[in-house]
């Protein structure tokens, strides 16, 4: 004990409030408050920003809209063409085949011609032909 003792004797008295007291941690300083205006700036910003954004994106569909209608505009333009060309070819058959059909009634309205019961055709031989000519 007699150590102890010796020790308390050494160690000046410390006062009550100096061993409980700690040294205060000091706040950081805070940051000024931002005026009002510049506070909207970056909500306006981004307001700004994702409007952009927003007429970008339905302008690229405008666009994609676009090119679909021209592809489909062009199919049937040929598609057109093509239906043009058949009536074309259709339209020289029906003439081709309502010709002698014509030609028929015509003889027979106003040149006063009747139908053959029994056509007769000839055939002339080419040497027969030259007889002929050489007369």
């Amino acid at each position: 004990m007699a150590g102890a003792a010796a020790q308390r004797i050494r160690q000046p008295q410390r006062k009550e409030s100096q061993r409980t007291a700690r040294p205060r941690p000091q706040l950081a300083p805070q940051p000024r408050a931002l005026s009002g205006a510049r506070a909207k700036l970056p909500r306006g910003l981004i307001a700004v920003v994702a409007c952009l954004a927003l007429l970008a994106v339905g302008r690229v569909s405008l666009s994609f809209a676009v090119v679909q209608e021209s592809l489909q505009t062009n199919a049937v333009i040929a598609q057109e063409r093509d239906l043009a060309a058949e009536n074309a070819h259709l339209g020289e058959l029906v003439a081709g085949l309502s010709g002698t059909d014509r030609i028929h009634r015509t003889a027979i309205s106003k040149l006063n011609l009747e139908v053959a019961e029994n056509p007769v055709f000839l055939t002339v031989r080419p040497s027969a032909a030259r007889e002929v000519a050489s007369r």
